[in-house]
């Protein structure tokens, strides 16, 4: 093993220069050996099969099954294994292996929603990034600060197309606490618990937009926005936008439900005018359901966060070369195009190379008003949050 990993480093090295990373990255990331970067899927392979062993990915989603079973029949003779886990219980299973000194896991593919994986993963030495040249230069820079970032997914508002055919009525987030004349609630407002890791996610990520968010209020009020909440019970920053939004939003009448299925389904089925919030890739039910159902792409000061789908290696595999052809594999190898792509395509779910065709959606990436996931902001936030929310919200129900 040590000399085929030897071989691979004097072999690259005698490459030309390897490129160095363009990008700016995270002050917590361990970035591998960059003297694999510049080798592709053919010289991996040949490097992997001596190698041998058993390439095990972690996954957070099951589509991860049809994926390896293309990459195993596009590389033969490489033993794959693979587990569906949850972000939560793949840092728990990475720790304890790597403590214990029995690292079973090699490559891992999962969302850092709550900016676990950033700031304590990488900090432990646990985890390290991969970052293949000719697949990062097709990569926009700004979402490679965390790790190889393999596909997007949002939430995102949705809106009853039936209800509003000329498109979305909302056009800042403050718009959702509109009324009625008579003082009522305008919209019926069906969203995840605040409290589930996803919802937390993007409230701890908004208060890094605090000043975007007053901004947008103004602009669309002609007036500043007014902080009415309460900073010293839960004890949170003074005057900041996304936390007077969260106090706005505890005294609102909310369907909290927690599956996005149901959630577009209550959209587009409600007889009163209503909003909903989860991840987009649920508007393939709608379609399939004929339920009159549509994103909100253009917000102020943005209709979604990026929520990408990273991959990683375990800092301590036994399987380096495997782990890398891999993981460029479920990147799209080479060319962008193969079995895992074909596997991972759906509507709701944006790849990050832009040397693919993205024959599942519609409407592009770049055409929705997004803005970048902030890890550590969201690590350090996001118990704050929900303390801030819980307090609040029981005591407007009380």
């Amino acid at each position: 093993m040590k000399k085929i990993i030897a071989l691979v480093l004097s072999l690259a090295l005698c490459l030309t220069a390897v490129s160095a990373l363009a990008f700016e990255i995270g002050d917590k990331v361990v970035v591998a050996d960059p003297a694999w970067d510049n080798m592709n899927d053919a010289e991996l392979y040949e490097l992997a099969k001596q190698e041998g062993g058993t390439i095990t990915v972690y996954s957070q989603t099951s589509t991860i099954g049809k994926a390896i079973e293309a990459f195993q029949q596009d590389f033969p003779g490489l033993n794959v294994e693979f587990y569906e886990l949850g972000a939560a219980g793949q840092i728990e299973k990475v720790q304890i292996e790597a403590d214990a000194g029995n690292v079973v896991g090699d490559v891992l593919l999962m969302d850092d929603g709550l900016g676990a994986s950033y700031c304590e993963l990488y900090e432990g030495g646990y985890i390290q990034a991969f970052y293949p040249a000719d697949i990062v230069a097709h990569m926009d820079q700004s979402v490679l600060g965390a790790g190889l970032a393999a596909y997007d997914a949002l939430n995102i508002w949705y809106y009853n197309t039936d209800q509003f055919p000329d498109g979305a009525p909302i056009k800042t987030w403050w718009d959702v606490f509109e009324r009625n004349e008579n003082g009522e609630q305008k919209y019926l407002l069906y969203m995840p618990s605040i409290t589930a890791n996803a919802q937390l996610a993007v409230f701890s990520n908004l208060v890094s937009y605090s000043d975007q968010l007053a901004k947008a209020y103004e602009d669309e009020f002609g007036k500043p926005l007014e902080y009415t909440y309460d900073a010293t019970v839960v004890p949170v920053p003074e005057n900041n936008a996304a936390y007077e939004y969260l106090y706005r939003l505890a005294q609102m009448k909310i369907g909290f439900i927690k599956d996005g299925d149901d959630i577009v389904q209550a959209v587009g089925q409600a007889p009163d005018i209503c909003l909903g919030f989860c991840t987009a890739n649920k508007l393939d039910k709608a379609i399939k359901n004929s339920w009159p159902c549509a994103w909100v792409t253009k917000l102020e000061p943005y209709a979604s966060m990026h929520n990408p789908k990273y991959l990683y290696m375990t800092a301590k595999t036994d399987n380096p070369i495997g782990s890398r052809l891999m993981i460029r594999y479920l990147m799209g190898g080479d060319t962008g195009s193969n079995g895992a792509m074909d596997a991972f395509y759906r509507l709701g779910t944006w790849f990050f190379r832009d040397d693919v065709t993205d024959t599942a959606n519609e409407i592009a990436i770049n055409d929705i008003q997004t803005v970048p996931q902030n890890s550590q902001v969201i690590y350090d936030t996001y118990l704050d949050v929900r303390d801030f929310w819980t307090y609040w919200s029981d005591h407007f129900a009380n």
